[in-house]
């Protein structure tokens, strides 16, 4: 392949992850906050930049997995939609990293840069917690925290 074939390929191969994100994100995020499904991730005390990693790391072993293997158990998603899905998060994440860095979000109880998600309050499991950075520093309902 030369060098203007690459480039059309990786044109091409662009185009069709942006049409990929646009149907994606219609699905899981909102109209307002396009990182709605990422930003859950502190739900569960994941900080949203770690989550990013996290399916990120996923896909980097699936494609390790499926490159070692004849004949994939799962045929739903090929090596080929793993990789796309491995470059696309990969943008998200440095997306969300360019705008967290715009708006330099603060934590409103350290003044730290904030992970989204930040002094907000989370029920789980029926407690109530606030999250500071992504480390609880008010403790649940009863007194105990569940970090």
């Amino acid at each position: 392949m030369n060098r203007i074939d690459l480039i059309a390929r990786f044109e091409a191969l662009s185009r069709e992850n942006v049409e990929t994100v646009r149907k994606k994100n219609s699905d899981y995020a909102t109209d307002t906050d396009a990182f709605a499904n990422f930003a859950a991730a502190v739900e569960v005390g994941v900080p949203v930049e770690r989550g990013f990693l996290v399916r990120i790391m996923d896909k980097i072993h699936r494609a390790s997995n499926l490159l070692d293997k004849e004949e994939p158990a799962v045929t739903e998603e090929s090596l080929s939609d793993t990789l796309r899905d491995l470059s696309t998060y990969s943008l998200l994440l440095l997306i969300y990293l360019e705008q967290k860095a715009k708006l330099n979000m603060r934590c409103p109880y350290c003044g730290r840069p904030e992970i989204q998600g930040g002094g907000k309050t989370h029920d789980i499991a029926g407690h109530t917690q606030t999250i500071c950075c992504n480390n609880i520093v008010e403790p649940c309902c009863d007194g105990a925290s569940l970090g």
